[in-house]
């Protein structure tokens, strides 16, 4: 850049001299060859006039020169650095006696810069050093000096940029730019203000700094206060520029972005269907040059997420890459989550809305930080320490140190966003939790009390929220104390399923589960403990385990996340006893099934009548064996109308080595219906006539 502000010096220099003597000597067009090499030997670029020039010299010399290029040079795709409509340059002659510039015009009409950075990360816009030697200060380069330079009617008409990276595939175009400067000399202050348009986008522009001399004298700052609008967002700087080795820039930066979205699509970065990223505002100190810069931000905001960073930002290299330490007031995720359903009733449907995560491979970079509460979809984090960092697409989110629902827990978060189909990975510890408020939060449920130990490994891939369940794998534990299950009094529920037994009808034991499972409800427990592993969506609960006074529940099941189903099964025992020792004890097969919008607790019917079935006819075995013994010691066979025979003809029909009587189905059907009617304490003699016709048939 310096080398560049050098050549253009000479430049302006030599066109001066040459303005003041050419008149009087050659026509503007005899003057073009002069003037071309001058210009290519200042900028170490060909640069043609290739239209025509014309000069007059009074009352100033002024030069127009029509259709100027200036070359790029090789590497680049584009032909031109630039391509100039017209330049005009008026120059005071008395001024120059006293070795001072007094320049009354500097118009550049129509220019077009090609700006490249190409595939090697070379940028054209760098210029090599010509014949002006690098030690040579630019305010005296090739002999020429200059004590004094005021501009007059400095301005840019209709001009244009072209930007393109082609490391990282961006193009910009900057069009229809008017800007004005207002400088009386090098040592005053100067000010530019113009406005122009970025992809589409109005933009303004207001600049002031305390000289220019910065741009003569390289070891020379500036103070440099500037404002920026542009796509709705204001950018306001302050501070010193220098040019001593390259653009450099050390001050204080604000910027309020309402819509970062349409700002960032200005630079090309495509955020694709990636929720978030709204709007981004920040105050602080910022330092850089044309590599990168690093940043103190004591106010930073991007959507919900406030607090302050300082870190440092380089993007010489085909991506940018970050690093910072942040102190995170709060940390909303929930713009960048699926939106969750909010459907009248019952539990929502997985999503099938595309998860987009394009903003992962825009960027690399580290952050450590310490978040004073972090929201996620229904969940809570009040306070946790986070150090995560984002590669090629990868992001991996360290939790050592969590605080939630009254506990305390630590977890790792990987997310591949690399890949066709995004993927998840997870394991998450959480202690002494509040298992209510977190399943509350969680899953809508508020049926949950303890203080829950949980443990979760996980993977899931797809790109959506429903593929995404539908492909979970993973394994967990959960444990928990001291709590109680809101809705249902399992107790009752048992002790329901003993007045069953002793005669209540069907009618009556429907009605006292009803009541069991009102909503003021509830079953105390000193312990639930539950292990279970997912396969493609589907959780297999291997071991339940429910302890309470005077009750103790154990089973297994399945839970079908796809489609939202569950299926526990559960064998209860409840005792009059507390520790369940030698008081009378009570059991009940039960049964948790449905939708996870509507589950339901029952007595598992099938399951009770199997069971006592078994019982019975193991009792009844027992007791016939035992008889039987008898028998063979007298060598009496058994009475055909044995308890025995009678089940078990009820139930499997007659033996292979029997002859089946004529009316076999309905005989066994009667034998069936007495061995039921007997195993709830009903005895065959109060079975009438009809209770044969009512039995059950083979068929059924």
């Amino acid at each position: 850049m310096k080398r560049f502000l050098a050549g253009a010096l000479v430049l302006v220099a030599m066109l001066a001299a040459l303005a003041v003597i050419a008149p009087m000597l050659i026509s503007g067009e005899s003057l073009k060859p002069r003037i071309e090499t001058a210009a290519t030997s200042a900028l170490s670029r060909n640069v043609k006039v290739n239209g025509n020039i014309s000069l007059a010299v009074f009352p100033s010399i002024a030069l127009v020169a029509n259709d100027v290029v200036v070359s790029n040079p090789a590497g680049f795709d584009a032909e031109n650095f630039l391509e100039l409509e017209q330049l005009r340059f008026s120059l005071a002659l008395l001024p120059l006696l006293s070795r001072n510039i007094s320049i009354k015009e500097f118009v550049l009409v129509e220019p077009l810069f090609n700006l490249e950075s190409n595939q090697d990360g070379a940028v054209n816009w760098v210029f090599e050093s010509g014949n002006t030697p690098e030690t040579e200060s630019a305010d005296t380069a090739n002999g020429v000096s200059i004590e004094e330079l005021s501009l007059g009617d400095v301005r840019v008409a209709r001009g244009q940029v072209h930007y393109v990276d082609a490391a990282n595939e961006t193009e910009i175009d900057v069009t229809s730019i008017d800007l004005k400067a207002l400088v009386d000399s090098l040592d005053t202050p100067a000010e530019v203000n113009g406005d122009f348009v970025v992809s589409g986008e109005d933009a303004t522009l207001q600049l002031v700094a305390s000289s220019l001399r910065f741009l003569v004298d390289m070891s020379e700052n500036a103070t440099v206060k500037a404002s920026a609008k542009i796509a709705g967002a204001d950018l306001g700087i302050d501070g010193t520029a220098s040019l001593t080795d390259g653009a450099a820039f050390n001050g204080s930066v604000s910027s309020i972005v309402p819509d970062l979205r349409s700002l960032l699509a200005i630079a090309n970065v495509d955020m694709g269907e990636t929720p978030g990223f709204e709007t981004l505002s920040f105050e602080g100190d910022l330092s850089g040059d044309e590599t990168g810069a690093t940043f103190d931000f004591k106010k930073l905001a991007i959507d919900a997420i406030t607090g302050e960073a300082k870190g440092n930002i380089n993007w010489s290299g085909a991506r940018p890459m970050f690093q910072a330490a942040m102190v995170l007031e709060q940390l909303d995720l929930r713009p960048y989550l699926p939106a969750e359903s909010a459907p009248t009733e019952g539990f929502p449907a997985w999503s099938t809305d595309p998860i987009d995560m394009t903003a992962l491979n825009l960027i690399d970079g580290e952050i450590a930080a310490q978040v004073g509460k972090i929201l996620l979809n229904g969940l809570t984090v009040d306070a946790a320490r986070m150090n995560a960092t984002l590669q090629n697409g990868v992001l991996t989110a360290d939790l050592p140190e969590m605080t939630l629902y009254n506990g305390a827990g630590s977890g790792r978060l990987v997310v591949n966003a690399a890949r066709r189909e995004p993927r998840l990975e997870g394991n998450f510890k959480l202690n002494n939790v509040s298992a209510g408020d977190f399943v509350l939060d969680l899953a809508k449920i508020n049926r949950l009390l303890g203080v829950a130990e949980l443990q979760f490994d996980f993977s899931a891939t797809g790109t959506n929220q429903a593929d995404m369940i539908s492909t979970l794998r993973g394994k967990g534990r959960a444990n928990i104390i001291d709590g109680a299950i809101k809705g249902v009094n399992f107790g009752k529920i048992i002790r329901s399923v003993a007045e069953l037994r002793n005669g209540a009808s069907a009618e009556q034991l429907t009605r006292a589960i009803t009541t069991a499972r009102g909503e003021t409800e509830q079953t105390d427990f000193s312990s639930l403990a539950a292990q279970f592993a997912i396969d493609t969506g589907t959780s297999n609960f291997q071991t339940v385990t429910v302890t309470a006074p005077f009750l103790e529940l154990t089973g297994a099941g399945l839970i079908d996340l796809p489609k939202q189903l569950i299926d526990l099964r559960l064998n209860s025992i409840a005792t009059s006893d507390i520790d369940g020792g030698e008081g009378s004890t009570i059991s009940a097969p039960l049964k948790i099934a449905g939708t996870f919008a509507a589950p339901k607790i029952s007595v598992d019917m099938e399951e009770l009548v199997v069971g006592r079935l078994r019982d019975e006819a193991r009792g009844l075995i027992d007791r016939a064996l035992g008889g039987g013994a008898n028998d063979a010691e007298s060598g009496d066979d058994a009475e055909d109308g044995s308890p025995v025979t009678g089940l078990l003809r009820g139930l499997v029909g007659p033996s292979t080595n029997e002859e089946a009587p004529e009316n076999g189905a309905q005989s066994s059907g009667a034998e069936a219906g007495k061995a039921l009617r007997s195993l709830f304490n009903r005895s065959n003699e109060q079975a009438s006539d009809t209770d044969t016709e009512g039995a059950p048939k083979n068929d059924e």
